[in-house]
């Protein structure tokens, strides 16, 4: 369902493990850029978000330089989920949007957040098909605790600069 970013936008946004600030309504909203928001339902409740930078014509899902992340953001375990249902359910959520995204765009361009591990049930739609299929560029994002820096003096003796390679180091 297609939904305004606002206030309900941003209560769903900051209690999901892929929160990220440039999920933020304000964010989105100061970007000078269409974006079109939707929201995931099982039901009643909401289980995921999507946002996405849209072309003039709003026909295709474009790259934009501000914003980082984009796609989907979903939303916390419910009740008393298992690991195994928490992924289970990650899973169909992303392959329900991978199925519907392209009833909607003519071209689809976005950047998952790195908390979006599984991207399977993009890699498998129309699998054996030669077109319309998603072209898919990984890269990876780390996520480094700089809490030693806040201890120690000298970055010599931080875990981070000791567990670093010796290229990284001289870097």
């Amino acid at each position: 369902k297609k939904v305004s970013c606002d206030i309900n936008w941003d209560k769903f946004i900051e209690k999901s493990p892929d929160y990220s600030v440039f999920f933020n309504s304000i964010y989105l909203n100061n970007i000078n850029r269409k974006i079109h928001t939707f929201f995931v339902y099982n039901a009643a409740e909401v289980r995921a978000a999507i946002a996405l930078p849209v072309s003039d014509k709003e026909d295709y899902v474009i790259e934009d330089d501000f914003l980082i992340y984009s796609g989907v953001v979903i939303g916390n375990k419910t009740n008393d989920q298992s690991i195994s249902q928490v992924n289970a359910e990650r899973f169909y959520i992303l392959e329900f949007i991978a199925n519907e995204l392209p009833k909607l765009y003519s071209k689809i361009h976005f950047s998952f957040s790195p908390s979006i591990f599984d991207i399977r049930p993009f890699q498998w739609y129309r699998y054996g098909e030669k077109e319309g299929i998603y072209n898919i560029n990984t890269k990876y994002t780390s996520y480094v605790s700089i809490d030693d820096f806040i201890d120690k003096n000298n970055y010599q003796a931080t875990n981070l600069y000791k567990n670093a390679s010796s290229s990284r180091r001289q870097q």
